[in-house]
């Protein structure tokens, strides 16, 4: 149903001359990506949230995460359709306590 959606809503942006991206998180099923891509015009890969406030401590996204996350998505994309996400905040995770304080730029 949300490929649906997401292809019904290009339709109308295109119909607007305007662009259609979708965000995927890390943990999209494999399946759902290339449909996805073929829907919007990009797919903006959300390459963060490795580690979580709420679990143990460790990087937003380290380098072999992002990589084996652009490798699962450029198997079925098309490189010129893929936008990577960063994240822009931090966990500052003290001993002992649970969850992490969460972290912003502001």
């Amino acid at each position: 149903a949300y490929v649906r959606f997401v292809s019904t809503l290009k339709q109308k942006f295109a119909e607007a001359n305007l662009e259609l991206s979708v965000d995927v998180e890390a943990s999209a099923p494999s399946s759902a990506i290339p449909e996805l891509a073929s829907a919007a015009d990009y797919l903006v890969v959300m390459a963060y949230d490795e580690h979580e406030e709420s679990g143990s401590p460790g990087p937003i996204a380290s380098i072999d995460f992002t990589e084996r996350l652009l490798d699962k998505v450029l198997t079925s994309v098309s490189e010129d359709k893929v936008v990577l996400g960063v994240g822009s905040y931090a966990y500052d995770w003290t001993e002992g306590e649970s969850p992490a304080e969460s972290l912003s730029y502001q």
